[in-house]
């Protein structure tokens, strides 16, 4: 349970800046008491308020965002695996009433963290620009496990797509300046194959085809061969492949 309570020294100096040298004391002292404990719920609500009196201050309205932001940190270590056990929901809701915080901070740091959570899994889910059947039941999985509105997870998963649509333009749209004045987006294309031309042209447009579907017609600049002990080991080629500007950049 330490581990998400474990304030390094930069937070603890910025923490110092927004709050003062009495009241960054204060909340280092309670963050040292739950980093400690080796159960987070031996630690009563009484046990946080003595912590923080220490250094003249209690837990009010000032405290608010900070006291948030354990939440959050225990709440993002805990969904680290995806999911919330039992035990974790208990912590969770022991959190919340020893810190002394309300429900509508409740709900605002679950919605805030859900969303980063889901964002992120579906980044990675979209590396290949596809998803597989197993990936769309873990997602579907994850979006009920974190209580996500239907339309609220749709819509981080369009915004996800078209990240990872423009991070593929970002590695292969061409820079060549007379292209770019034309009204055709260029994808500069590799492919490798061990099976013949035919194959490294089909290994150069899989990724393509599945992350800019509307890809029209694609030629080959250059062919190059590796040989090993006489014969040709590999075949490699370079591509340029064509789509209309406006589609790219929708």
């Amino acid at each position: 349970m330490a581990r998400p309570f474990d304030t390094p020294d930069a937070e603890a100096g910025q923490r110092g800046r927004l709050f003062g040298r009495k009241r960054t004391a204060a909340l280092n002292e309670v963050e040292k008491l739950l980093a400690e404990c080796a159960e987070l719920r031996e630690v009563s609500a009484e046990d946080v308020a003595q912590a923080a009196a220490k250094h003249g201050v209690t837990l009010d309205r000032k405290y608010r965002g900070a006291c948030r932001d354990l939440y959050r940190r225990l709440l993002k270590r805990c969904l680290d695996d995806h999911e919330l056990t039992e035990h974790e929901r208990a912590d969770l809701a022991h959190l919340k009433h020893i810190l002394g915080l309300q429900s509508e901070d409740i709900t605002a740091v679950h919605e805030q963290t859900a969303r980063s959570v889901y964002g992120k899994a579906v980044e990675k889910v979209l590396e290949d620009h596809q998803v597989d059947p197993d990936e769309a039941e873990f997602l579907r999985c994850l979006r009920g496990e974190l209580e996500l509105p239907e339309g609220v997870a749709d819509s981080l998963y369009e915004t996800e797509e078209r990240r990872a649509r423009h991070r593929y333009f970002s590695k292969t749209i061409t820079t060549d300046s007379t292209l770019l004045a034309s009204h055709v987006a260029t994808l500069e294309l590799t492919g490798r194959s061990t099976e013949g031309v035919e194959a490294a042209v089909s290994s150069a447009l899989e990724e393509a085809c599945r992350a800019v579907p509307e890809l029209g017609s694609a030629e080959i600049s250059q062919v190059r061969v590796k040989i090993r002990d006489g014969s040709v080991a590999e075949w490699e080629v370079d591509l340029k492949a064509r789509i209309d500007r406006g589609d790219a950049e929708d």
